[in-house]
């Protein structure tokens, strides 16, 4: 879960509300169509679906979890496997007040090792500045994040001094 948000700037109830039709493995792209959030199942955040594109490793990630889920759902009799990605033991969406349980705990364990309390949400927030700083363009950047405007991006953005004055270095 981490490592798409990680990888594709997507938010969180994006990621959650991903099911394994909306993963294209021979094109490499994602396509964010729903949201899952605390009032349920809803649009993204700008009302209307994009297409974003995975990291090599994130596409083989997504593929080994989809071999897993196969052959969990075999043990379980399940005909197929979940239609959420990212599931719940039942099959089902994750429930967000689960996600942001799991992620307190994770911080909370990662903070005595003097990692700084961050937000999920700040997973986009990193995604974005490193696109940026590897030089990837504003436009690009803006269209994978599903903001209607790159000059939102650039105000959002560009004041990190690891974009600003920057050598751009390749996204892993």
């Amino acid at each position: 879960f981490l490592v798409t948000l990680l990888s594709t700037g997507m938010r969180r109830g994006e990621a959650m509300g991903l099911q394994w039709a909306d993963v294209n493995f021979n094109e490499g792209l994602l396509t964010i169509r729903r949201s899952v959030g605390t009032q349920g199942e809803s649009t993204p955040k700008s009302g209307r679906s994009r297409r974003v594109q995975m990291t090599a490793s994130l596409a083989s990630d997504l593929f080994d979890l989809l071999t897993k889920r196969r052959v969990e759902g075999m043990s379980r009799g399940w005909a197929e496997p979940p239609k959420w990605v990212f599931c719940s033991e039942a099959g089902t969406a994750l429930d967000p007040s689960n996600v942001t349980r799991v992620w307190n705990r994770i911080r909370r364990r990662a903070q005595p090792l003097g990692v700084r309390p961050l937000r999920i949400h700040d997973a986009l927030h990193t995604w974005a500045t490193f696109a940026l700083h590897a030089g990837k363009n504003i436009r690009w950047v803006s269209d994978q994040l599903g903001h209607a405007d790159p000059a939102f991006t650039l105000r959002t953005y560009a004041h990190h001094p690891e974009v600003v004055g920057s050598n751009p270095a390749p996204l892993p």
